[in-house]
């Protein structure tokens, strides 16, 4: 062997122990791919926070079934210094109190606003949870997607593993030839630069096999995306016939887009209650209780009267009020605008039902040609399974044909190309 093939051995050795080294990979089936994901993804677990937020919101409390009741405590500390020679009573006098007060405050009536209010917030939680809904529905179609391509991408790289083991096995043909003078320097030149040719091929198929990997990690959420696979499911294909009605059918009632928009439509119908809860009066109620606690302290007063004398204990009054009072609101008028609000309201809801029509006439056309794209790539799989079985035949063929001297080396070149197309 001289020192070119010795270069050649070494580098193809090199080549084929490139790609992962020795660490022990882990088997990965599809199903573990899509489990992972859901779970870890980022843009799920956003999702997720979301609709915590929005079902927190969604209770009767927030839509203002509920009173309020509040309570209030009030201290004060006042001086009064009198020097008035006209009162009958001069110095300082010091008042403390305190008064605690409790208030209850109920909107008996809104208009039905309280309703309305509480339905809209059902329907932003449905809008939330449908949102979730596309963005896992994405990710597990990203994930599948990325996990067939790296498995195509291993496939190609096998191809191309063959492609180089036969430029390999021609290399060393032609230089045995060349040792026993049946071959020149040109054609063994030649079949090396068509070796390295695929050489180079190779390593840049394992670039791509490597990048898709990562792009696979990615989707999971996996911190090393350096982390290598063994790809359990394959690229199998099943032979089924698709009927359109039916498709359509679970289209239109399963597509996540569609019920969305329905519960957006929902949300407007929701803004049109809330704005017609202007045109009722309101009643509202208030219960409140208050006890005014005060002392008096006219130890450092004096009374302009010397005959008479002041208390050096501090004055305790105490002063309690209660009651109850109902309110009712009307508004007669305020220049049009309650009827141009519910006006406006009304036309979004004819907006968002003309964008309902539209997203079905738009999902039935996506649905057509994702149909005829199907039945038509049934036929090219068909003549494209007869032309891998003819090329790779072929192969076998011109392989033969070559060794025995028929076809020479660059018609044997060609089969081989067809053969990795």
């Amino acid at each position: 062997m001289n020192s070119a093939q010795y270069k050649i051995t070494a580098f193809l050795l090199i080549i084929f122990l490139l790609p992962f080294g020795a660490k022990a990979q882990e088997r990965l089936p599809l199903s573990q791919a899509i489990q992972r994901s859901l779970a870890n993804n980022y843009e799920i677990q956003i999702e997720a926070k979301s609709i915590e937020a929005t079902r927190n919101n969604n209770n009767i409390g927030e839509a203002g079934y509920l009173p309020s009741l509040s309570v209030q405590i009030t201290q004060s500390n006042t001086t009064t210094v009198i020097d008035n020679p006209t009162s009958f009573l001069s110095g300082d006098v010091i008042n403390k109190g305190i008064n605690p007060t409790i208030a209850l405050d109920w909107n008996l009536f809104d208009g039905f606003r309280a309703r309305a209010n509480k339905a809209r917030l059902e329907n932003l939680q449905k809008d939330t949870e449908g949102n979730a809904s596309i963005v896992v529905q994405n990710t597990m179609q990203a994930v599948i997607q990325g996990y067939y391509n790296a498995v195509f991408e291993q496939e190609r790289l096998e191809v191309f593993k063959k492609t180089l083991t036969l430029s390999r096995e021609k290399y060393d043909y032609v230089a045995l030839r060349k040792e026993f003078g049946s071959a020149l320097t040109a054609d063994l030149l030649l079949e090396e630069s068509n070796y390295l040719q695929d050489s180079l091929s190779y390593v840049n198929q394992q670039l791509s096999y490597r990048n898709s990997l990562r792009t696979l990690n990615i989707l999971m959420a996996v911190e090393d995306v350096n982390t290598n696979y063994i790809l359990t499911n394959s690229l199998e294909y099943a032979d089924r016939n698709y009927n359109f009605l039916v498709l359509y059918n679970k289209m239109t009632s399963n597509n996540v887009n569609l019920k969305r928009q329905y519960v957006s439509q929902s949300l407007l119908r929701n803004s049109t209650q809330i704005a017609r809860a202007d045109l009722y009066p309101t009643v509202s109620m208030r219960l409140n209780y208050s006890n005014n606690i005060n002392s008096q302290d006219l130890s450092q007063a004096t009374l302009n009267n010397p005959d008479a004398s002041l208390p050096q204990v501090p004055i305790s009054t105490s002063t309690v009020n209660y009651g109850a009072s109902f309110t009712v609101s009307y508004n007669l008028f305020n220049g049009g605008r309650i009827k141009r609000a519910i006006q406006n309201t009304v036309i979004q809801e004819q907006i968002g039902a003309i964008r309902i029509e539209t997203l079905q006439l738009s999902l039935k056309r996506d649905l057509q040609q994702a149909l005829d794209l199907y039945n038509t790539r049934k036929l090219l799989r068909g003549i494209a399974k007869r032309t891998k079985e003819s090329a790779e035949l072929n192969l076998q063929i011109s392989e033969e044909r070559y060794k025995n001297g028929t076809i020479n080396s660059f018609d044997y070149r060609t089969v081989q190309n067809n053969f990795i197309n």
